[in-house]
């Protein structure tokens, strides 16, 4: 076990994929780890493990909730897995394809990922065996009044740093009548 750990391990960093896949299992309501296993079969067909018992993992890739979207569910009243998630949905990046109006650059849709391909994971299941509670819901309202605060402080500086004009002429000058109030008005405007 130790000797295909360690080989394993060498090729791919699983703590690290481990350790990314737990935070963005948090960040949502689930999260998903795909397995990218050398079967030669596209992702949309279940894995069935070889009979030599020797499985190829030839990559890992966590996805949050909204980059995997549940496309279907089991719904077979005799299955174990009633409820389940059958097909996912996952949005890969591909630095070879172009998205316009796309704020994360380019991405590859991967249609119908079957479950037995991914790990699905969600922290704080308390009514659902799919969903959980994110971690940051409890402090999310605190983080909006924060930004609020934050975003406030400077609109009241704008609006009361500066409340009106002043206008004062030199204390020589013995005449108002020598000021120009309509060219003063013309510069305001």
């Amino acid at each position: 076990f130790e000797n295909s750990w360690t080989e394993l391990n060498d090729k791919i960093p699983i703590i690290h994929y481990l350790h990314r896949f737990d935070r963005m299992s948090r960040i949502g309501e689930y999260g998903v780890l795909l397995y990218g296993f050398g079967d030669g079969k596209k992702l949309d067909q279940p894995f069935i493990p070889p009979k030599s018992g020797k499985t190829i993992l030839n990559f890992l890739q966590p996805f949050e909730q909204w980059n995997a979207q549940i496309e279907s569910y089991d719904t077979d009243e005799t299955s174990p897995r009633l409820g389940q998630p059958l097909y996912y949905n996952l949005t890969l990046f591909n630095p070879d394809q172009t998205s316009e109006g796309n704020s994360i650059g380019p991405v590859n849709q991967i249609d119908r990922v079957h479950w037995t391909r991914v790990q699905h994971g969600a922290d704080n299941r308390d009514g659902s065996n799919i969903f959980g509670v994110p971690e940051m819901r409890p402090y999310f309202r605190r983080l909006l009044d924060l930004r609020k605060l934050y975003a406030g402080s400077s609109e009241m500086f704008w609006k009361g740093a500066l409340p009106g004009y002043s206008f004062e002429s030199y204390p020589d000058m013995d005449d108002e009548a020598d000021l120009d109030t309509e060219a003063i008005q013309e510069q305001l405007l």
